[in-house]
């Protein structure tokens, strides 16, 4: 599972990230809840948080800043549609 989320700054610039497996994981961590309910349960505060690890995961060789000070600089957040997975039934 992948979602692309756009993050416009209050500085006029914007970038891209690719939320993938290891933000849904730790997503699943910190709110208790399974991927497949995602879709229905997706905040501003869930996108940021999917956002900002995906962008410590891509530029791990800088510095970010903390996620509370980094959100501060944040005016507008996209994210193409978040589906929940499919649940698939188990091998025999």
């Amino acid at each position: 599972m992948k979602t692309q989320i756009t993050i416009q700054y209050f500085s006029g610039e914007s970038e891209t990230l690719v939320a993938s497996t290891p933000e849904f994981v730790k997503w699943e961590r910190k709110t208790g809840l399974k991927v497949t309910q995602l879709g229905e349960n997706v905040g501003l505060d869930d996108l940021l948080f999917l956002a900002y690890n995906a962008k410590k995961r891509e530029q791990a060789d800088q510095a970010i800043k903390p996620y509370e000070i980094w959100c501060d600089t944040i005016d507008d957040v996209r994210s193409d549609s978040i589906e929940s997975p499919k649940a698939t039934p188990p091998e025999a």
